[in-house]
């Protein structure tokens, strides 16, 4: 065996074990790690649906409420749906439905959107608030128990965003709540304008008040206040919701997002492996194509520089690629452990 035919065959048998190790070990990492956010992701699931069920009659309730006292026009962003077209594009029947659910119940539009609509109609922090509500229960929608469906870090993101400006729009210390008061009852805001009801009655509304106003003032002032205020129907209480709501969906899902719970982990190892096969090429493909040629043919008539220069080329190479290998293994490593 010449010394070009035993640097070929060390170097592809080298490389070929470098490989299989880093493999074994990525997919270890891997099934652990998917294991992982599997129970992670349910636990967050379990907890959004909570918030679903808590909140969105609520919302369903305010929506229909803004949208009968406020003066807007819903026309411009409210989407057609196509039932058809959406069939044809889902993978499955469950995700056609999911799609249409959302589409029908929500708004699929940008918080930018939104700003440039609202600010366009009659009563613009009404239709804000509409817009928002709109938002925020078509995203809740897209969570289910019967299907696959989880929020992605951006449409969580949407939806704190949303409650966040819904939250702004009632908050008694600015003049956006003094705006709604003015748009809904055609008066001007004055001392204790946020008690007042202003909004007609909603039964979702009155039962979360009934559950929950009374224990959160107890947390946060000290006391209950009069039943005269507790009522659904005013500013305060709708804020009050609202501020609620942000709290246990911060709880839930902002977490979530700084952890990447409800990222795809496959995307993670896709760097990986591309770097494995780019090894695989130039540290047993090419060698082993050397190996492959008879020691007549041109590949081992050359002068000897330009073998000792391939030589040199395909060990640079390979030792490059699996730095790069190890490097991305690591980093694989250090995102399963967090």
């Amino acid at each position: 065996m010449s010394v070009a035919e035993w640097f070929f065959s060390t170097l592809a048998q080298s490389t070929a074990a470098i490989i299989g190790f880093t493999i074994a070990l990525a997919a270890a990492l891997y099934t652990s790690r998917l294991e992982k956010i599997r129970h992670q992701t349910e636990s967050l699931r379990d907890q959004l649906i909570e918030i679903q069920d808590e909140y969105r009659p609520v919302l369903s309730g305010i929506s229909t409420t803004i949208l009968e006292e406020g003066e807007f026009s819903t026309g411009e962003i409210t989407p057609d749906i196509d039932a058809q077209e959406i069939v044809d594009d889902s993978q499955n029947m469950e995700e056609a439905a999911a799609r249409i659910q959302y589409l029908s119940s929500g708004l699929n539009a940008t918080t930018e959107e939104i700003q440039e609509w609202a600010s366009e109609q009659q009563d613009e922090k009404a239709a804000l608030l509409w817009a928002h509500n709109k938002r925020t229960i078509g995203l809740l929608d897209e969570i289910s128990p019967l299907t696959e469906n989880l929020l992605t870090p951006e449409q969580m993101g949407e939806l704190m965003d949303s409650v966040r400006s819904m939250k702004g729009i009632l908050d008694v210390n600015n003049e956006s709540a003094e705006a709604l008061y003015e748009e809904i009852t055609g008066d001007e805001a004055g001392r204790g304008f946020h008690t007042e009801d202003i909004f007609s009655e909603t039964e979702s509304v009155e039962r979360w008040i009934d559950r929950n106003l009374q224990d959160y003032n107890r947390r946060h002032v000290g006391f209950e206040i009069p039943d005269s205020i507790a009522t659904g129907q005013n500013i305060s209480n709708w804020a009050t919701m609202y501020e609620e709501f942000e709290r246990d969906l911060g709880l839930a899902g902002g977490n979530a997002i700084g952890s990447k719970i409800i990222s795809n982990p496959r995307s993670d190892i896709k760097e990986f492996l591309r770097y494995a096969a780019m090894l695989g090429i130039v540290g047993i493909f090419i060698p082993l194509m050397f190996l492959i040629v008879s020691p007549e043919s041109p590949a081992w008539t050359l002068d000897s520089s330009a073998v000792l220069w391939s030589q040199i080329i395909t060990l640079a190479a390979s030792a490059v690629l699996s730095g790069l290998l190890i490097w991305s293994l690591f980093g694989f490593l250090r995102k399963s452990m967090t």
